[in-house]
């Protein structure tokens, strides 16, 4: 895990308005910290709307370890992991495209604590 994921969630724990009620897409999420802190805060304070944090990496295999963690933070309710590659998206369509081919609608917040790795 990275500094700047603990950086992110803490700056979220302190500013939970900023997520409730929003559909969330956190990209490059390695372990998913900040996104897996994000379904917390989500799930704790609820909120009139169904909204989903969507943890995002382009490697099946951290992706894979990401279902882990939702499960055992027990946030499959609100957080869901997929495969997208940032790099390959289509600015002309309405929303986002994940690796598997599946469109998803826009987001109202995106986080994006690992994202420059390489």
């Amino acid at each position: 895990m990275w500094p700047s994921a603990v950086v992110l969630s803490r700056y979220l724990v302190t500013n939970p308005h900023e997520l409730i009620n929003k559909d969330v897409l956190e990209i490059g999420c390695g372990c998913g910290l900040s996104g897996l802190v994000a379904g917390r805060i989500k799930a704790s304070q609820g909120g009139d709307k169904v909204t989903t944090v969507h943890l995002t990496d382009f490697n099946a295999t951290v992706v894979k370890n990401c279902e882990g963690n939702i499960a055992l933070n027990g946030l499959r309710n609100v957080v869901k992991a997929e495969q997208l590659d940032f790099y390959q998206q289509d600015m002309a369509v309405d929303g986002w495209v994940d690796s598997m081919g599946k469109k998803h609608e826009q987001v109202d917040v995106i986080l994006a604590a690992d994202v420059i790795c390489q």
